[in-house]
């Protein structure tokens, strides 16, 4: 997302995002010859910069976003503790200019798409495996849903092939690699499902 929002955000709108998204994370401004600077460096003002980047990334709307749990969190400014905070989540990202969202953790998916004019919630729950390594997983899960969707299956079965192509990419080692036969076997175990809009 990063160098999404690097070319589409307007620079000359740069200062303003980062200082409403500093307000909004309660991080203290130091104006400097009319300038805004960020915090000084730390993980946390790491993981804030990382915030920034999302945030104009979305701004720009996408037509998919699909951000980590840690990315959305600090997309939406809190922790998700259950199926409700990632259904919040995917609608505030959507409401932010994403068209289309999906955020992904080690065992579960919520995507939110827009089809036929209305907004379609789904959770995929992932198949129990023995990781040998996650890099890379979400990137082969994008890879399989993007693929999916290209070749016309619905969303369902193209959630369903996703994360079970991102499971099969933790049990093997280096960055993007996975055995089909070990997807489509993995694919049986995927729970997807549609769900209702959190009620506020």
């Amino acid at each position: 997302m990063t160098v999404l929002a690097s070319v589409a955000w307007p620079a000359a709108r740069l200062p303003e995002a980062i200082e409403a998204l500093a307000r909004r994370c309660s991080f203290p401004l130091r104006a400097a010859a009319g300038t805004v600077t960020a915090p000084p460096a730390s993980a946390q003002s790491e993981r804030w910069i990382e915030s920034v980047a999302a945030w104009l990334g979305v701004e720009a709307e996408p037509f998919l976003v699909t951000p980590n749990q840690r990315e959305a969190e600090g997309l939406v400014g809190q922790e998700f503790r259950d199926d409700e905070d990632y259904l919040m989540a995917v609608e505030r990202i959507a409401d932010m200019g994403a068209r289309n969202v999906l955020i992904t953790s080690e065992t579960r998916s919520f995507g939110l798409f827009r089809a036929e004019r209305k907004r379609v919630r789904l959770r995929a729950i992932a198949p129990q495996v023995e990781p040998v390594s996650g890099v890379g997983a979400g990137d082969v899960l994008l890879a399989a849903f993007l693929a999916a969707r290209t070749a016309d299956r619905s969303l369902e079965d193209s959630l369903r092939a996703a994360v079970a192509a991102g499971a099969a990419s933790t049990l093997e080692v280096g960055a993007g690699r996975f055995e089909p036969r070990d997807a489509g076997r993995l694919q049986n175990g995927v729970d997807v499902r549609e769900l209702e809009p959190v009620s506020t």
